[in-house]
């Protein structure tokens, strides 16, 4: 059986290289190429039609959106590949265009492997057996409202500082987790009982995989990020003397602090 072609475009080597080792992960997918930005993209596309391409937004050159009206003014008979764009932007407008311009999925910076290679195969499939669901709600959470949206870049922003590496699981959880809290702190009285299945509810996973990806995700971030933020958060006595704090004072903390900055 022939082996789906995916190419990825992302300005980060990081990335490229995180996004490749996903890919590869799955027997029926193969990375074609690799480009830095949208014009090395262009020419790569051209040259070998791949079936899927991973698309960032914002790069030097030429980006995302520049690079899908090129694809699209031109295409000609050229075979046109599916694409995923991966962005942390998540700007209404940006994500209308890029469906606009023919993206089938916008997925939100960061996201689990299973669910990327879960798209990627999906494009792939015969139109009768695709999945029911709305390219536009799930991939860019379109259903989330304003308020929201602001919750979470702030929340994300406070994570980044701290230092908890994006890429990771836990972040993702975290990142749920402390929302979860701002809009129900009670959640917090039965982190075992509540907070952990709602989150591996929500993420299809399981509560002892979820609490074991946020204290990852804690222990990754106590030797990275801003020490004066650590500090402001957690205070002397925590992260000097006791050590790093438990997964629940972490997030209590952080949305305790969201919460006296914003009056959420």
């Amino acid at each position: 059986m022939e082996k789906t072609k995916v190419m990825i475009v992302d300005d980060h080597e990081q990335m490229r290289t995180l996004l490749a080792e996903i890919v590869e992960q799955d027997d029926s997918l193969t990375v074609a190429a690799t480009a830095a930005d949208g014009a090395e993209a262009y020419r790569l596309i051209c040259g070998m039609e791949p079936d899927v391409v991973l698309l960032d937004l914002i790069m030097p050159e030429m980006d995302g959106l520049t690079l899908l009206e090129r694809l699209r003014a031109d295409s000609g008979d050229r075979k046109c590949p599916k694409v995923i764009m991966i962005s942390a932007v998540s700007e209404e407008s940006m994500v209308r265009e890029a469906f606009r311009l023919g993206v089938s999925y916008y997925m939100i910076k960061p996201f689990l492997p299973e669910v990327l290679l879960g798209r990627i195969k999906a494009l792939m499939l015969p139109e009768e057996e695709k999945p029911g669901q709305s390219r536009k709600i799930f991939p860019c959470e379109d259903l989330r409202s304003p308020e929201r949206r602001e919750m979470e870049t702030e929340i994300a922003q406070m994570l980044h500082r701290i230092g908890v590496p994006a890429h990771i699981r836990g972040y993702a959880y975290l990142k749920e987790a402390v929302a979860m809290v701002l809009e129900d702190v009670e959640i917090l009285r039965s982190v075992t009982g509540k907070l952990y299945p709602a989150l591996a509810e929500k993420f299809d996973t399981t509560g002892s995989r979820v609490e074991r990806s946020i204290r990852h995700a804690i222990e990754s971030a106590w030797d990275r990020g801003e020490s004066d933020c650590k500090e402001e958060l957690f205070g002397y006595t925590i992260h000097k003397a006791k050590g790093k704090p438990t997964n629940s004072e972490f997030i209590a903390l952080i949305a305790d602090k969201l919460k006296m900055d914003f009056g959420w």
